[in-house]
């Protein structure tokens, strides 16, 4: 396999192996500008980070990031997760203390050839657990509520991305994309190949 689905299986991962109630990509409730690749927050409120790294130098590249070595606050469990070409190059680095100090805790995932029991995804493995950080707080109700809004904002933005993939026909009378309403006010009524139909 050449491209490794990272982040989905990333998000499978924290919600049904460790339970997350929430998961997002790309965002972080914190008041900090670093976008964290994959965040989810656990039955009791604290974090758990997954940064994607395909190639060994983006994983050794990412200590370096001045948002990285400016931030003040981080997860209870912070994890890269690499594919098994380049996992046992990336589990000696971390071992030998050539990361960056702030990574001391961090573990390392990687994926395996079998795959999982929820959407046969490539299932995720623990190569290096990572250490709880004993000072990690909480999340506020404010800061839920943030990453709430995320995740709705991520669920539209994949819902849009699938309808793509899908390859939707457009109508060749109006241009408008199949599904789309024509009418406003009274019965709605929709294009679907190029006539206009009740739903």
């Amino acid at each position: 396999m050449t491209d490794w689905p990272l982040e989905a299986a990333a998000l499978e991962w924290l919600r049904y192996e460790r339970h997350c109630y929430l998961v997002c990509t790309e965002r972080t409730p914190l008041a900090e500008s670093c976008r964290p690749d994959i965040l989810g927050m656990q039955p009791d409120r604290r974090l758990i980070e997954i940064e994607c790294k395909r190639n060994v130098r983006d994983f050794r590249a990412n200590g370096d990031k001045r948002v990285m070595r400016l931030r003040v606050r981080w997860p209870a469990q912070f994890y890269f997760l690499v594919p098994p070409t380049i996992a046992e190059t990336c589990r000696s680095e971390l071992c030998s203390g050539l990361m960056p100090e702030s990574y001391s805790r961090a573990g390392l995932l990687t994926l395996e050839d079998r795959v999982g029991s929820y959407s046969h995804l490539p299932q995720v493995t623990v190569v290096r657990r990572a250490r709880v950080d004993p000072e990690a707080r909480r999340l506020s109700r404010w800061e839920i509520g943030r990453m709430v809004r995320h995740q709705s904002g991520t669920l539209c933005r994949l819902a849009a991305e699938n309808w793509r993939t899908r390859g939707s026909a457009t109508s060749q009378i109006s241009g408008v994309p199949e599904g789309t309403s024509t009418q406003r006010g009274g019965p709605m009524r929709h294009e679907i190949g190029g006539k206009a139909v009740k739903p």
